[in-house]
């Protein structure tokens, strides 16, 4: 008989967006990874627009971040690619580079469960994606949890870039038959990825992005306590 774990994947609501354009409506939600520019601006990536917090509904500890991923109302235009914002959460970006495979330890980035539920390609010239992940970790447990993205310079060419995503849970994930089901939640991770050493030489204007991940099975939207199964998606990452 399967176990399963009775966990959902985070969502927003059905009127948030991860793009803002100039037919952007008004007073909707909007999500997605931006850079802080200053104690009152946010520069939204995926839109090239700036938003200007006019009203703070978090504890405003973001404006000392580098990279936040938040949810926001855009309230008014008051200049052109510029918003207006009234800001409603918002979680810290873990910044880092991407991992080569032959050079970096399995030790190290794990191979326990993770899942790709939204991801990001940002600045094609500033060479780095973001990522928004799921993992599973015991409650109350102390131990560190921790994503790498690997590239694999092997099977890499010019024409495509091999990522894989990794967890590393030190066994405490999910798919641990030593714990029960129950002990375990769900955890969000926010990332950004230097991929500025894993472009390799040669690559033309734009490069195929493959990436890869190891996650379990749904069942009525709950987490199957089987063997994790292996997914890829791909995309392109547009270089200038």
């Amino acid at each position: 008989m399967k176990k399963i774990l009775f966990l959902l994947l985070p969502v927003f609501g059905l009127l948030a967006c991860d793009r803002i354009t100039e037919n952007t409506i008004l007073y909707q939600n909007v999500y997605g990874f931006g850079d802080v520019v200053s104690g009152t601006e946010i520069h939204f990536d995926i839109s090239d627009v700036t938003l200007q917090v006019t009203e703070d509904q978090t504890d405003s500890k973001w404006m000392h971040e580098q990279t936040i991923f938040f949810l926001a109302d855009l309230i008014r235009i008051s200049a052109p690619n510029t918003y207006e914002t009234r800001i409603k959460m918002y979680e810290p970006v873990t910044r880092k580079a991407a991992l080569a495979k032959n050079a970096a330890d399995p030790a190290v980035y794990g191979t326990d469960a993770v899942a790709l539920y939204q991801d990001w390609g940002s600045d094609p010239l500033r060479r780095y994606i973001n990522v928004s992940c799921v993992t599973t970790s015991l409650k109350d447990s102390e131990t560190p949890h921790t994503v790498d993205l690997v590239w694999d310079n092997v099977r890499s060419n010019s024409d495509t870039l091999y990522l894989e995503l990794h967890h590393q849970g030190h066994g405490e994930s999910y798919e641990n038959e030593d714990y029960e089901a129950d002990a375990f939640q769900m955890d969000t991770h926010y990332m950004r990825f230097d991929l500025a050493g894993a472009i390799p030489p040669g690559a033309g204007s734009s490069i195929v992005i493959s990436l890869e991940w190891d996650w379990f099975e749904t069942e009525f939207d709950r987490l199957v306590r089987d063997e994790p199964k292996h997914y890829q998606v791909f995309g392109t990452l547009e270089l200038d």
